[in-house]
């Protein structure tokens, strides 16, 4: 009886463990840019952009930095506010090049599993319509974290993406 209680404990540790892996907020940043800093910040830390393109439909404006055809930012806000564009916030960004890296050091390049997993627990995994895979961080329901690995090895990392419940972080 004592072996039975003794295992399901065990059992019930390694199960919560690995269901409540997680990766920190303050990790999901490249190059010091993520959701809830302004494109005055992400301009007055990366120069300015290649590129900007700006959007509006529904209500909502967008404004998209391109620094490269690697490493894009995206920022929204509700026309309503009339928030001036220096101080929209981001909501996301997609990187697929080894010029940034997450305030650990992780990069475009290096190894999901070595790299990310063995450090902060599996990811979520997702596999699209064409078979791409990525592995999801959440933090709250508000910012998702993804490492799309490359098809044939299904560890290197590919890509690094953010992208968030915008709402939420636009209104705080």
């Amino acid at each position: 009886m004592k072996k039975a209680i003794l295992f399901c404990s065990l059992l019930v540790m390694l199960l919560t463990s690995v269901a409540f892996a997680a990766m920190p907020r303050d990790e999901m940043y490249v190059g010091g840019v993520g959701a809830g800093v302004t494109l005055g910040y992400v301009r007055s830390v990366l120069g300015e952009p290649a590129d900007v393109r700006r959007h509006q439909n529904e209500g909502i404006k967008g404004v998209v930095f391109t620094y490269s055809d690697s490493f894009r930012v995206v920022a929204r806000a509700r026309v309503s506010e009339k928030t001036p564009e220096d101080e929209m916030v981001v909501t996301g960004f997609w990187l697929s090049d080894a010029s940034l890296a997450t305030p650990g050091g992780i990069k475009v390049g290096m190894s999901y599993g070595k790299d990310v997993a063995d450090r902060f627990g599996p990811g979520r995994e997702v596999v699209d319509g064409q078979g791409n895979i990525r592995y999801v961080y959440e933090e709250d329901p508000e910012i998702f974290f993804s490492f799309y690995v490359d098809k044939e090895d299904e560890d290197t990392i590919i890509v690094i993406q953010q992208e968030t419940n915008w709402n939420t972080i636009c209104s705080r």
